[in-house]
């Protein structure tokens, strides 16, 4: 599985270069002047401002989990759905999840990570109790894979290592997900799709 994982990845850090040496090859040519890199930059930020609003207004609201004493997280009722909820109520302070444009009471998990600085969301993809739904962590990669290879190469200083970690602990999370539901959910301990996040960060140092 992690060797498949690390195939996947390689490819997909192959293509990321390759867009990334378009976009490389037509600033050389058309991206002289000072007033045409300067341009580039508000355009790329506008472009960032617009995509990261746009995706966080069409992210599902999900119900905030409400820990019980008693039962950790356990008695969440008849509607509970530890799929997009969280498998156990481990609430924590310090990875809040945004509200943004839901009602009370409940969270915009597509916000959260659009809106986090790439370390914040390598610690919400990693170790945050929530489970992130397929939605959320696909439309978030490829948000950050389009951004990624636009951004890296224009005229401010820019880096590509740690967008490369977020969208690493991405594809790794969902590939958890995948495993944990149809091919391990049978066992008493279920796989943790945040150590495949883990292994799917760590990959990305190599591609």
């Amino acid at each position: 599985m992690f060797a498949m994982m690390g195939v996947g990845g390689g490819l997909l850090g192959a293509l990321f270069v390759y867009f990334n040496l378009i976009f490389a090859r037509a600033r050389s040519k058309y991206m002289r002047s000072v007033l045409a890199r300067i341009g580039e930059v508000v355009l790329v930020a506008l472009l960032t401002t617009v995509i990261v609003f746009g995706l966080s207004v069409s992210g599902k609201c999900v119900d905030d989990i409400v820990c019980d004493d008693d039962s950790m997280g356990q008695g969440q009722g008849e509607d509970y759905d530890p799929e997009e909820n969280g498998v156990l109520c481990c609430f924590q302070p310090s990875l809040p999840m945004r509200q943004f444009n839901c009602p009370a009471g409940q969270h915009n998990a597509l916000a959260t990570l659009l809106y986090s600085t790439p370390p914040s969301a390598v610690q919400y993809l990693l170790h945050s109790c929530y489970n992130f739904h397929y939605y959320t962590l696909v439309i978030y990669c490829a948000a950050m894979f389009f951004l990624g290879f636009i951004t890296y190469g224009i005229s401010i200083p820019s880096g590509v290592f740690v967008p490369c970690m977020t969208i690493g602990a991405a594809l790794g999370r969902i590939v958890g997900h995948v495993y944990s539901v149809n091919i391990h959910s049978n066992l008493i301990d279920p796989a943790d799709p945040g150590t495949f996040g883990l292994i799917g960060m760590q990959l990305s140092h190599f591609n």
